[in-house]
């Protein structure tokens, strides 16, 4: 599924227990060892690509990922394109 902004719940099992997800190893801080406590955060193993989820429902594993938003024509006009 993607989307712009954290999903609240998600559509396969109703949990509202979505988490950031980390690729790779981030660096200790205390806040982010409660973050993962709680299920706020998980760490999995990737390279922090756009290809890789930005989001993970921590119930049933499903994964989220960040739609980018599109150029608007406005912005070529003012930047001398198109």
């Amino acid at each position: 599924m993607k989307s712009e902004n954290k999903p609240t719940t998600c559509p396969w099992c109703g949990s509202h227990r979505i988490a950031i997800v980390l690729g790779g190893m981030p660096v200790y801080i205390p806040e982010m060892e409660r973050e993962l406590d709680n299920g706020e955060a998980q760490i999995v193993d990737g390279s922090g690509s756009t290809s890789d989820p930005t989001w993970q429902c921590t119930e049933c594993g499903a994964q989220f990922f960040r739609e980018l938003c599109s150029a608007h024509s406005d912005d070529d006009d003012r930047f001398g394109g198109k």
